[in-house]
């Protein structure tokens, strides 16, 4: 009898939908998120893919670092990438008078805040306009640079999101097909609002980012997206 209530075939579209099931149960496990988390995903509009890259991406970068002495120790002192702290209702306050339809909402991680805006033009799967994710930011106090968190033994085990990191992700976006800059508010107006960086050296990576987010043309930084997403695939 129980032979009877059991399925053996599937239409072409049910065992493409069990495989995209599949894949996508398979980045949630990746990811480290649990039957929860997953459920969260599915019902926003944020996609998996870009939350796990969230939630991953610390790691990432610390690993990057850690293969570069220099980078590492500066990462992992403390006292010196504080700089000027804020607090997350003072970053929210300000970064709302440079952005007025900012959404701000608890993020699936512990402690942590997800920036959000309105985009009309989006394109998603069945519709054009929605809600696109663009940065987090921490609860409660946040240094000015990014530190990397290890334990007793050195090991990496996560990084405590720094306010001029949240800037640069704002300033330096791109279309992800043309790679034409999509900045959601400028330098000027980072500086104006946030006031210029502190502790000399200790800027050095952000002003980096903004000076080559400045002189890189869409052509190179398609290009060097190939190049990272080609050297990734190599790695794995």
């Amino acid at each position: 009898m129980l032979k009877d209530y059991v399925k053996h075939e599937y239409t072409p579209q049910e065992e493409q939908r069990n495989l995209d099931e599949e894949r996508r149960q398979a980045l949630f496990e990746e990811g480290g998120f649990e039957d929860t988390d997953a459920k969260k995903l599915r019902d926003t509009i944020m996609p998996a893919e870009e939350a796990i890259a969230a939630k991953a991406e610390q790691l990432e970068n610390i690993r990057i670092r850690k293969s570069r002495k220099s980078d590492w120790d500066e990462y992992v002192d403390a006292p010196r990438r504080w700089g000027r702290a804020l607090h997350h209702s003072e970053i929210i306050t300000r970064l709302r008078r440079l952005i007025p339809g900012l959404h701000v909402q608890d993020a699936l991680q512990a402690n942590r805040l997800s920036l959000y805006i309105w985009d009309r033009n989006m394109k998603f799967e069945a519709k054009t306009g929605g809600t696109v994710f663009l940065a987090w930011i921490e609860k409660g106090w946040s240094p000015e640079y990014e530190i990397d968190i290890t334990n007793e033994i050195g090991i990496a085990i996560g990084q405590k999101r720094g306010w001029r990191t949240v800037l640069a992700r704002l300033i330096c976006r791109r279309d992800q097909q043309t790679f034409i800059p999509t900045s959601v508010i400028t330098e000027e107006q980072a500086f104006s609002e946030f006031g210029y960086p502190t502790n000399g050296p200790t800027a050095s990576n952000f002003r980096a980012t903004l000076h080559k987010f400045r002189n890189t043309s869409p052509e190179r930084a398609k290009m060097d997206y190939e190049i990272m997403q080609a050297a990734q695939k190599y790695m794995r």
